[in-house]
């Protein structure tokens, strides 16, 4: 499944199932073609417009140990594939978060299975966004400018959040009606992509962020 989601076109088959002499070979095909099949129901999103979503190389995800996927977005639809190769057991469960642009949602991975499904992006995701928050220099190597308009003063938390859902900074903001201006630094997290978000009461900012 993954390889059409990072741009191959098709795939060339050498081996002769047949020639291994037990049957390790024919199940490795049968995995791979019910693979395929799975995924020709999901065609028409890689023909005509379309664009591939890959925010993490699969070394780095390999180096983390982390939960990998994929999107191929068309029209104002996602499809997503996603696998969790360094599960524990079987009936493992992992949170992964999801995300283009503005939109993101939370699926959950059990075990080594390869989830594949489509999304509506005109839907809610994990949060509705209430107001703009600006992050800048986007990517850069962990300083963060931002700014922001809240609709009341107050105490506010900052957070960040990774790919997998797991919240890797945090802090507290005093927060102004109307314009508000900060910083943040994270040097000591590895390099990716990460969700900003700021908790004003009930309104919730988000923004997306790359670290280098």
């Amino acid at each position: 499944i993954f390889p059409f989601f990072s741009g191959a076109q098709g795939l060339w088959l050498w081996d002769d199932p047949t020639r291994f002499g037990n049957s390790q070979g024919i199940e490795t095909y049968n995995y791979f073609i019910n693979g395929l099949a799975r995924l020709a129901q999901f065609k028409t999103f890689f023909e005509g417009n379309h664009e591939l979503v890959i925010q993490t190389s699969a070394k780095d995800y390999n180096e983390n140990k982390k939960p990998i996927w994929r999107g191929v977005v068309k029209g104002n639809e996602i499809l997503i594939a996603a696998h969790n190769p360094f599960a524990k057991s079987e009936t493992e469960q992992v949170e992964l978060v999801v995300s283009y642009n503005n939109w993101s949602k939370k699926i959950y991975l059990i075990g080594y299975e390869t989830s594949l499904c489509v999304f509506d992006m005109t839907l809610l995701g994990i949060e509705k966004e209430s107001g703009t928050l600006n992050v800048y220099p986007n990517p850069n190597f962990g300083n963060f400018e931002l700014t922001f308009v809240s609709k009341a003063a107050g105490k506010g938390g900052i957070s960040l959040v990774n790919s997998i859902g797991k919240t890797v900074f945090s802090e507290m903001l005093d927060i102004r009606e109307g314009d508000n201006f900060g910083s943040f630094t994270v040097p000591g997290i590895s390099s990716g992509v990460y969700f900003v978000r700021i908790n004003i009461g009930v309104e919730v900012l988000h923004s997306k962020i790359v670290k280098f």
